[in-house]
């Protein structure tokens, strides 16, 4: 009898067969780990809790702070170049608890049930304004009584290089609003005097400009969780009675989301802002302070944000107290016919890298007739219009005006007026002025200060625009080189 025998790799499929059975067995039967349900469970969870914020919190409340978390992530991005040295941080942190320490007052925001609505924050740098602050603070103070002066606290800065100077002021502020200091309605504090010298500002005008960044980037952060909004005035600026009735119905008339409003367009008299930006704005502030100076910082603040102009309000709740003063700054495309003042304008020789239209040429915008003016057809990045001067000049303020008659159509969109003194002319210039809403003026942005001897003034576009650019005036106001 013979006996056939079956070679072994005649067994492998079987084998592989039966593997294929147990592995698919296994996978049916064997109960998953508790890491692998963890994924599902959390989905459900967050989608249950989700479902119960979407009842308490109405949807438009949930969509805007999501807007406002977007500009704050999107401002806080490295992109933007918001990047603090050791040295400003360090400045920031030490700042910020001196001014803290420096008043009582602070102290009584943490015992009460709830933040204010408004802080009103005042920034006093010198002894000479005291005057003026005293009728800032007394307007507000005398004319809001009861539940509005509830709403709101002012924060009195004081911000002197001289200590015993500051210790003075402070003394002169406690004798007149000291009983609202001890309540807390008043907070008075003081800038770092000693810290100014360890970050290489010296005594200097320029210096100055960049001091009174570093004191509103403390200002800020000092105020930041004070209050919902933050309202920057400047000494001598007088308010309406109830002020806080008044904001409340300038926020209720914005129709979308607002980084800051201007209070009128008289200039830089007061600003409200969302507290939540306060910390962002002290530090884009201290990045750039050795760049420019606050008022123009606080534009540039703007468009990096909202990515839009300044929002003005159509009637301002402060004004100056010396009102003629406003007059002469009062601009005619804001609806007076006021004629603007005339410009020294001395003689210059005029270049331009943008298309002339017609017979609107450059030198229309530079005649002091406000009839006439200049028409470029094609605006693009890095465009120019500059004045070359036949000789060398002193400036005290500048004023350019650009668009139409109403201001609105053929304005610059967004450019810098900067000044030269080196050779050749129109070489390494320094930026003095931002265009805002296609206007500057040197005064109404705290710039007094220009350098001596100067050869070449230039307006810079900035950005790429589709309309067409009317420059309609360019004043220049000189003083002869001995004054």
């Amino acid at each position: 009898m013979k006996i056939r025998l079956t070679p072994r790799r005649a067994y492998i499929p079987t084998i592989v067969f039966i593997l294929c059975i147990v592995i698919q067995l296994r996978i049916l039967f064997v109960v998953p780990q508790e890491k692998e349900n963890r994924p599902c469970d959390e989905r459900n969870q967050v989608g249950r809790k989700m479902q119960e914020i979407s009842k308490v919190i109405p949807s438009e409340t949930v969509q805007t702070n999501m807007i406002y978390e977007e500009w704050l992530a999107e401002f806080k991005n490295p992109l933007i170049g918001v990047k603090l040295t050791k040295n400003i941080t360090k400045f920031l942190i030490t700042g910020t608890s001196m001014v803290k320490n420096s008043s009582r007052s602070f102290e009584y925001f943490s015992e009460e049930a709830e933040p204010r609505l408004v802080s009103i924050g005042i920034l006093m740098t010198e002894s000479g304004l005291i005057e003026n602050t005293f009728k800032t603070m007394d307007t507000l103070l005398e004319d809001n009584a009861g539940e509005d002066r509830k709403k709101f606290r002012i924060i009195l800065q004081l911000s002197m290089r001289d200590a015993d100077l500051g210790a003075k002021v402070f003394g002169e502020v406690m004798k007149r609003y000291g009983d609202f200091f001890d309540t807390g309605q008043v907070h008075i504090v003081h800038g770092p005097a000693e810290l100014y010298h360890r970050h290489g500002i010296p005594k200097e005008t320029d210096a100055d400009m960049r001091k009174e960044i570093l004191d509103h980037a403390l200002l800020f952060l000092y105020s930041r969780n004070l209050a919902k909004y933050f309202v920057q005035l400047e000494p001598g600026i007088v308010c309406e009675r109830f002020i806080i009735r008044n904001i409340l119905k300038i926020v209720s008339r914005q129709k979308a989301v607002w980084f800051g409003i201007d209070f009128g367009h008289f200039g830089f008299i007061g600003t409200l802002f969302h507290s939540t930006f306060l910390q962002s704005m002290a530090e884009y502030l201290a990045s750039r302070f050795r760049i420019e100076n606050i008022n123009v910082l606080l534009r540039q603040l703007y468009l990096t944000i909202s990515k839009r102009s300044v929002t003005f309000t159509n009637s301002s709740p402060c004004l100056h107290h010396d009102i003629e003063r406003l007059k002469s700054r009062f601009r005619f495309d804001r609806g007076d016919n006021t004629t603007l003042l005339k410009g020294d304008n001395p003689p210059a020789v005029i270049n331009t890298t943008m298309e002339t239209f017609g017979g609107y040429s450059p030198i229309k915008a530079y005649d002091n007739d406000n009839s006439t003016f200049f028409w470029a057809s094609s605006v693009g990045l890095g465009d120019n219009f500059r004045l070359i001067f036949r000789s060398t000049v002193n400036l005290t303020r500048v004023i350019v005006t650009t668009g139409g008659e109403n201001g609105e159509k053929d304005r610059l969109i967004s450019g810098y007026l900067r000044v030269g003194t080196n050779y050749p002319p129109c070489s390494n210039l320094i930026r003095r002025g931002v265009f805002v809403r296609g206007y500057v003026d040197t005064i109404e942005q705290g710039l007094r200060e220009f350098p001596s001897d100067i050869n070449c003034l230039s307006i810079d576009v900035t950005r790429p625009q589709r309309q067409w650019l009317v420059i309609r005036d360019i004043k220049i106001f000189t003083r002869k080189a001995d004054t």
